[in-house]
């Protein structure tokens, strides 16, 4: 599982800075952004596979960055925080984190819930995948072919819409 990219957003400097060295260390690829506002443009720009995400930031907070995510993509993203009260957690599952971990944090705990993220989205795309190929390969086999529909003017708007964001989500 390596090569993977992952974004890792957080003010303090010396935590991003370890993160870095550890997530290189174990074959990912790492890329540091110190607030909220920055980290949605690095994501866009990016991409990443997974977001480790500061909950307190200066620009834009963790929860507020988190919901613009969850807009944008599905990727994995882990809320890494001081605050520790089970209502900051539930907010934070909330907006659709994965998980919430409190720091300080076991490193091998972190390390573990990332290889598992991974290993959960890798197996999702590629079960779907099959489903896709395997509807498509017994829509050919049998000799089927779907009817067309009637396309509204509505039809055509949505499915553009559709279109444009799974070409540039491809990469998810």
């Amino acid at each position: 599982m390596a090569n993977e990219k992952i974004l890792v957003v957080d003010d303090d400097k010396n935590i991003c800075e370890l993160l870095r060295l550890y997530l290189v260390k174990e074959g990912y690829n790492v890329t540091m952004v110190h607030d909220g506002g920055a980290a949605l443009a690095e994501f866009d720009k990016l991409h990443p596979d997974l977001v480790l995400l500061d909950v307190m930031m200066p620009v834009m907070d963790g929860i507020s960055a988190m919901v613009k995510i969850r807009e944008r993509s599905n990727v994995p993203v882990i809320l890494l925080t001081a605050k520790g009260e089970d209502t900051d957690k539930i907010l934070g599952l909330n907006v659709g984190a994965d998980d919430y971990i409190t720091k300080p944090f076991s490193a091998t705990y972190l390390k573990t819930r990332i290889i598992t993220l991974l290993r959960q989205r890798k197996s999702l795309q590629e079960m779907y995948m099959a489903q896709l190929t395997d509807s498509k390969n017994a829509c050919v086999s049998s000799g089927l072919t779907p009817s067309q529909p009637q396309i509204t003017p509505y039809d055509e708007k949505f499915m553009q819409k559709v279109m444009e964001f799974m070409e540039t989500q491809m990469d998810n």
